[in-house]
């Protein structure tokens, strides 16, 4: 079902889907205080790295779960040199002591946010008219 024919990609429904996941899994787990931090500190990194990336793949492909979630934990995977250039320019590499901690609970929000993602983007993709025919009528004389 999943690998039906959507749409073609536009950007309105990819916007809301991707704004409103991470908002949509923070609103509703909020009292575990960790997604709000989670949207603190990850939500730049999804909205730098992860925006053109799904972009990128959602015009190309019909999303599958494995593939965006895939994806996305390898845009993740960007914490690591972000961590180090910031390390090195700041000449604190003390910092990199929070990498761990970032990536675990980077992971698991990544997986949350684009599952997320994909579901609220395939609803709205599901629920657009199809396009009008526009084949010629025949015209009789």
């Amino acid at each position: 079902m999943i690998n039906a024919p959507l749409p073609p990609f536009r950007w309105p429904r990819f916007l809301v889907a991707f704004i409103a996941a991470p908002l949509l899994v923070t609103l509703l787990t909020f009292w575990l205080i960790v997604p709000l931090c989670a949207l603190i500190l990850g939500g730049p990194l999804y909205l730098i790295a992860g925006l053109p990336l799904a972009a990128w793949f959602l015009r190309r492909r019909t999303p599958g779960w494995v593939e965006i979630i895939l994806l996305a934990l390898a845009c993740q995977l960007l914490q690591v040199p972000i961590f180090c250039v910031a390390a090195w320019y700041f000449d604190d590499w003390n910092t990199l002591d929070a990498l761990p901690a970032f990536l675990f609970f980077g992971a698991i929000f990544a997986v949350l946010w684009t599952a997320t993602f994909l579901v609220i983007y395939l609803l709205l993709a599901r629920a657009e008219p199809p396009a009008p025919n526009k084949e010629p009528q025949d015209v009789h004389p």
